[in-house]
């Protein structure tokens, strides 16, 4: 999903894609980094209060280019012969956009230590453990639980259900709940982060693109807006084949038993993390933006 949104977003000239910059076997991260982010598992958490001065120098020249390589610029391409247009539409790029699953815990920190928009996307905890759980993706739970400042601010409360021994599927519940349940929760704290789900960009792609920009502050000439909705029946999470919104949203009821389903949900309502249901869709009202949640 964050693929196919960032790939919208640079598809017009002046802008330029940082693709998961913080993956540490592809990007050379400072040594300095502290928290420090050493394993593809680890999910860095910086309070909004912080000063994480490496951090914040880390970030700059990333923006300024000075980390760019094949990896950041041209990976998540779903079709090879787009990379010269790519490389065309990033020259004197005045947009940038970083796409990074391994940024949430610290996007509260970026919004107040910034300039630069931070935008949380969600997608249902059931397909993206599911999709996991195919990739054979990592948990390493305890990592991302032993964060004294994380276990301090967020996880204490819930102590108890983190002792308990969990399933495989509800471990990977777990992450997801508690990498999405800090920045929703610093949203309505005030932090500016805007929210979007999968499913309602799925829904509808033009609409919720169009609030997308407004909060950005991107102007599009008509042009521009064509090139965008022109990429927007490319690769959804990777699929090719022309389906429906519904057989795409709902694929993980499929492959899931109603006994796994309440694995993730139990696991995700433990953390207070209520948008998502059975339902393939969100709660009606969910969410719109920034912080109604």
């Amino acid at each position: 999903g964050t693929t196919w949104l960032s790939r919208m977003l640079t598809s017009v000239r002046g802008s330029r894609l940082i693709y998961e910059p913080l993956h540490p076997g592809h990007v050379s991260l400072p040594e300095t980094l502290q928290p420090p982010l050493r394993d593809v598992d680890e999910r860095p958490y910086i309070r909004p209060q912080s000063d994480a001065a490496e951090w914040a120098r880390f970030i700059a020249e990333l923006y300024s280019g000075r980390y760019q390589n094949r990896w950041t610029r041209y990976s998540g391409i779903m079709k090879k012969s787009l990379i010269p247009q790519v490389w065309l539409n990033s020259l004197f790029a005045n947009r940038v956009v970083a796409k990074s699953i391994r940024s949430n815990l610290m996007l509260g920190w970026l919004s107040r230590n910034s300039n630069y928009k931070v935008v949380l996307l969600l997608r249902h905890p059931c397909a993206t453990v599911l999709s996991q759980q195919q990739r054979n993706w990592g948990i390493n739970l305890p990592m991302l639980i032993g964060d004294n400042e994380l276990q301090a601010d967020y996880l204490v409360e819930h102590e108890d259900y983190l002792q308990k021994e969990l399933s495989e599927l509800s471990q990977r519940a777990v992450r997801w709940a508690i990498e999405n349940s800090v920045p929703i929760q610093q949203a309505k704290n005030g932090e500016d982060i805007y929210i979007l789900t999968y499913e309602d960009l799925v829904n509808d792609p033009s609409g919720q693109l169009r609030l997308l920009l407004r909060f950005l502050g991107w102007q599009f000439d008509e042009e521009q807006w064509q090139r965008v909705e022109a990429r927007i029946g490319v690769g959804f999470s990777g699929l090719t084949d022309p389906v429906s919104n519904s057989d795409l949203l709902s694929r993980w009821t499929h492959k899931l038993s109603p006994a796994q389903v309440d694995q993730v949900l139990t696991s995700v309502h433990t953390f207070d993390v209520d948008i998502y249901d059975e339902n393939i869709m969100p709660r009606s009202g969910a969410q719109t933006g920034f912080t109604e949640v």
